[in-house]
């Protein structure tokens, strides 16, 4: 089991598939301490988990953050994170003395107009120069682009480009449908197929197996490889073993499904005995998923990323 925390919904950016407008931040007291994530953790172990995973919105946006790895970390199981990048460079040798040894940054453009556009912010630089740091650090960095038609889909080779020869691991991810996106879903979509026919057309190609969710394909001039999450156009939910677990108390099953459980108000009622029932029946939920349901009702920040 493989367990994705999101322990805030606040974030630096805005970007077009994650932040609906309007969205209001949920007020402090609502979110999960890290003593009462770490309370649900301790019963997760007991049913299998093998690895966590720290998202937000922007998880470095919380005070303690490295603490709080740290604390994961102490209790024997491999703790990762997701950023957007751009506090990265002042965090990355924090993150390494907390147990971290690797971080996924979202990089959706390498050009700062589109950067601009798509996340709201002029931070590519900061981004870039945080993936360095991160890099220097002796983090592993996997960097991953969710590529949108007509928008960043022309820059399948500027990635490949750039962060390739640095020893970066790239993943793309298709572009999925959230309340606030649904309506464009069809002009934004590329499929994970289009994007490998046009790698291969260039480049010398061949399948290398699959990397938890991903699907990884070796490109011989790069002697590297890249990978592609395929969430739209071939589901992934026999082979996905995630959890998640919102800034809000919810831990969902599925980011696509209605099934979830308030944990946080089992936590803040003390009922160990109801934990441990909720955790057992989300397990069994989990098993019965063999496509996507497609009825996210909350936006990308909401759930986590």
């Amino acid at each position: 089991m493989y367990l994705r925390i999101s322990i805030t919904d606040r974030c630096n950016m805005r970007c077009l598939y994650c932040f609906p407008k309007g969205y209001k931040k949920l007020p402090k007291k609502e979110l999960l301490s890290f003593e009462e994530i770490i309370e649900l953790i301790a019963v997760l172990k007991d049913f299998g988990l093998r690895k966590i995973r720290i998202t937000g919105g922007e998880p470095l946006l919380r005070k303690g953050v490295c603490r709080f790895a740290e604390k994961l970390f102490s209790m024997g199981i491999p703790v990762y994170i997701s950023t957007n990048g751009a506090l990265l460079e002042r965090f990355a040798h924090s993150l390494r003395d907390s147990g971290i040894t690797r971080v996924n940054v979202s990089v959706d453009s390498l050009r700062e107009d589109r950067f601009g556009f798509i996340t709201k912010t002029p931070l590519l630089p900061q981004v870039l120069r945080g993936i360095e740091t991160a890099q220097k650090a002796g983090l592993e960095v996997k960097v991953n682009s969710v590529l949108m038609k007509n928008i960043n889909d022309d820059e399948i080779f500027d990635f490949l480009d750039y962060f390739l020869p640095r020893k970066i691991r790239l993943r793309f991810i298709e572009f999925m449908p959230f309340p606030h996106t649904r309506n464009q879903f069809e002009k934004l979509f590329v499929p994970y197929e289009e994007i490998l026919n046009r790698i291969s057309e260039r480049y010398s190609v061949s399948y290398a197996g699959t990397d938890g969710v991903a699907k990884e394909f070796k490109i011989k001039e790069f002697e590297a490889t890249v990978g592609f999450i395929s969430p739209v156009s071939k589901p992934f939910c026999r082979n996905c073993d995630r959890l998640r677990l919102t800034a809000s108390g919810k831990l969902k099953v599925c980011l696509h499904s209605g099934w979830e459980f308030d944990v946080k108000e089992i936590l803040r009622h003390g009922n160990k005995g109801r934990l441990k029932e909720a955790v057992k029946e989300a397990l069994e939920l989990k098993a019965q998923i063999s496509s996507p349901r497609w009825k996210a009702e909350r936006s990308m920040v909401e759930i986590g990323g």
